[in-house]
């Protein structure tokens, strides 16, 4: 069934409450929403006026549903790239059929300057980069006169670029929704008897029954029963904690074996944890000197402990939040917590490997710039260069 809606403007944020909502009601197999066009396509069980019901009750001003939707940026970040590809091809042509030789040519050598200056400024930072390569190559093109060659070359390596940062992106995002609960129902017990509800509709005190295999959706205090709960994620514990009455368990833990019952403290879609503290997951792969505004773009909000952070470079035991997802950053080779890998690393570097030196969790992480998953002296040595321009990472 394809319905059109047409009572608001359909945004990107509508769009992805609307879509999870539908996606979670039982009789609707899967739906598709169009924020372009407002339309809504649907495969259903059952009757069509049960479906058209369920889309008639839908009210867009409901902010509780809004907790359904791990992240908005997925469908904005494909809908940006989209676009942004769509100009460069349709450019590209544009320029190729309608401009003179010598307005096309004296755009061609525009261009090229900025692929020339990285270059330039490689070498002068003493570097042999593959942007040196970029630059020798449209130089040549334009000291020969193939203006065509020069500005295939930057057409192409524009959309390499751009094809890179997509993904980049979208890498960070899928992240961020992995890390999240994706838990949409719990048990809830009633005088009736164990009910199941959608977890936006749980409320503090609450009495929540979860049993093996399922993951806690909620902070909250065990009133019933005895679990072990596997709460690596959060703490990093290699062994199940034993849950028994009176202790606290958290949203995100997983319970390995036995059942309980516990009081919610929270709203569903909620936690009673600051959510400036990451949750226990790492936010890896981020080069040094890597601007907090290229994180915020990729839809994170960066802290300092309880300081938003809003300029300068993301520092590994920073923190990375988007939705309900916190992570703490590792930049990689920075121990030291600036955004840069300095002789202030190297020290301690050199001092763990000689175990002269303790590091934390997300400073071992970055640490480890080799990747073998332990800090050497080749860790030692690779920070070592980068302080002296021998290498980048």
């Amino acid at each position: 069934m394809r319905v059109h809606v047409c009572a608001v403007r359909m945004t990107l944020q509508r769009a992805d409450v609307l879509e999870a909502y539908l996606n979670g009601q039982d009789i609707i197999q899967k739906a598709t929403v169009y924020e372009r066009t407002g339309d809504v396509v649907l495969t259903y069980r059952g009757s069509r006026k049960d479906a058209a019901a369920l889309l008639a009750a839908y009210r867009f001003d409901n902010e509780e549903l809004e907790v359904l939707v791990t992240s908005h940026d997925s469908r904005k970040i494909n809908q940006e790239y989209q676009e942004k590809m769509v100009n460069l091809v349709a450019g590209r042509v544009f320029r190729k059929v309608f401009l003179p030789a010598p307005i096309a040519a004296a755009y061609t050598v525009w261009r090229s300057i900025a692929f020339v200056w990285k270059g330039i400024r490689c070498l002068l930072h003493r570097k042999l980069e593959v942007e040196v390569l970029d630059a020798l190559s449209i130089t040549a093109s334009l000291l020969r006169g193939d203006y065509s060659t020069a500005g295939s070359v930057m057409f192409l390596l524009t959309v390499g670029s751009l094809l890179e940062e997509w993904t980049r992106k979208k890498s960070l995002d899928d992240l961020a929704r992995s890390m999240a609960l994706n838990v949409d129902k719990v048990w809830v017990r009633t005088p009736q008897g164990e009910v199941l509800v959608p977890l936006t509709r749980v409320h503090a005190g609450d009495e929540v029954v979860v049993r093996s295999g399922n993951m806690i959706p909620l902070d909250g205090m065990v009133l019933e029963g005895e679990a072990m709960v596997n709460q690596a994620a959060l703490t990093g514990e290699s062994m199940p904690v034993r849950k028994t009455i009176g202790a606290t368990v958290y949203a995100g833990t997983v319970v390995e074996e036995g059942e309980c019952v516990f009081t919610a403290k929270a709203e569903g879609g909620g936690t009673t944890a600051d959510p400036t503290k990451p949750s226990g997951g790492f936010l890896t792969g981020i080069a040094p000197e890597t601007s907090v505004k290229s994180l915020n773009d990729s839809g994170y909000t960066v802290y300092s402990g309880k300081q938003e952070v809003t300029s300068g470079y993301v520092g590994t035991g920073m923190t990375a939040i988007s939705g309900s997802t916190s992570l703490a950053i590792v930049v990689t080779g920075d121990v030291n917590g600036d955004g840069r890998i300095t002789i202030t690393d190297v020290v301690k570097l050199q001092n763990y490997a000689a175990n002269a030196g303790d590091l934390d969790g997300a400073a071992m992480m970055a640490g480890d710039i080799n990747g073998d998953g332990r800090i050497t002296i080749t860790d030692v040595v690779q920070a070592a260069q980068v302080t002296v321009g021998q290498r980048t990472i």
